[in-house]
């Protein structure tokens, strides 16, 4: 009796640890690894490939502008890349209620939000939202600062801290503050499904030696 109980508490254990380990990581609504189409049903906007394909076959008037035949060609690139993230491709994009998506195999695998404080009014600095993110994540796994140094010789060093998270790597990157204002610093916010990261760094060190074969 007791070789049991012991038995069904290990693998009740297991099972706890096991639901832990493939808990999904969710951000602003969207679940990681969700397939496109359902992506597209949980933001305000529809799937943009029904307007992508009206876009295309309406050719811009005699009279427009510059402009307008500027931001149509815009808009034709933009559904370039959504249209490839449909089909499978390692695509980067911009929604507007959640920042730059990355899709890869028609999944949602990365999501980057950028605090561009030198245009907005409201100030979001490096500070806060590292505190958020302890409060969220954790402490994080690294943290500390780069040297940057621009075209003058004027030396910068941003501060970035990252949390190495059971499915998913975050970064929190300043920008080096080259102007002097009042102004905080831009910060990027890059959450990447860990599984992505090894793929992308697979692909880069894929194909021939470029020394030739090994002697």
């Amino acid at each position: 009796m007791k070789s049991a109980l012991v038995v069904s508490t290990l693998l009740l254990m297991l099972s706890i640890f096991s639901a832990a380990q493939h808990k999904d990581f969710t951000l602003k609504g969207h679940t990681f690894g969700e397939p496109f189409a359902e992506f597209w049903t949980k933001t305000t906007d529809s799937n943009p490939l029904a307007t992508c394909a009206d876009l295309s076959h309406r050719k811009p008037g005699s009279f427009a502008s510059y402009s307008q035949k500027l931001d149509r060609e815009a808009a034709l690139r933009r559904c370039d890349v959504i249209k490839s993230a449909s089909q499978g491709a390692r695509s980067n994009f911009f929604v507007k209620e959640l920042g730059e998506v990355q899709f890869d195999d028609g999944k949602l695998v990365g999501m980057r939000l950028s605090f561009m404080n030198s245009l907005k009014q409201e100030q979001v600095p490096f500070v806060k939202i590292r505190e958020d993110a302890v409060q969220t994540y954790g402490p994080p796994t690294e943290e500390g600062n780069l040297d940057w140094q621009n075209g003058f010789g004027a030396t910068f060093h941003p501060r970035y801290a990252t949390w190495n998270l059971d499915l998913v790597v975050i970064t929190i990157e300043e920008s080096p503050k080259t102007i002097v204002s009042d102004r905080s610093a831009d910060v990027d916010v890059t959450f990447l499904l860990k599984s992505e990261v090894e793929k992308m760094r697979k692909d880069q060190i894929s194909g021939p030696n470029v020394f030739g074969k090994a002697q």
